[in-house]
C-alpha cells in the first residue's frame, strides 16, 4: 500500500498517510494529526510501499529503464 506525505497549510506539520491507489484517485483529504485541519497538500517525494516484510523503496535500484542515471 502506498505511503503519501502531506504538509498542513495551517500549522506546517508534515505527516504520512497510507492509502490505496483507488482512495488517492477519489480525492484523498487527510486531516492533520496535530491541528486536525483538512487544509493539507501533498508533498511530492519518493513513494514508499509497505510489504509484510517492511518498507520497500519504490525504486529498488533494478536494471530497468527507470534506474538510468541513478
Amino acid at each position: 500500500m502506498p505511503l503519501y506525505e502531506f504538509e498542513c497549510r495551517d500549522c506546517g506539520h508534515q505527516f504520512e498517510v497510507f492509502a490505496s491507489f483507488s482512495q488517492k484517485e477519489k480525492g484523498l483529504k487527510p486531516s492533520c494529526p496535530k491541528c486536525e485541519s483538512q487544509n493539507a497538500s501533498q508533498v511530492f517525494s519518493s513513494v514508499g510501499f509497505f510489504a509484510k516484510s517492511g518498507r520497500v523503496p519504490f525504486n529498488s535500484g533494478g536494471s530497468g529503464c527507470c534506474s538510468v542515471g541513478q
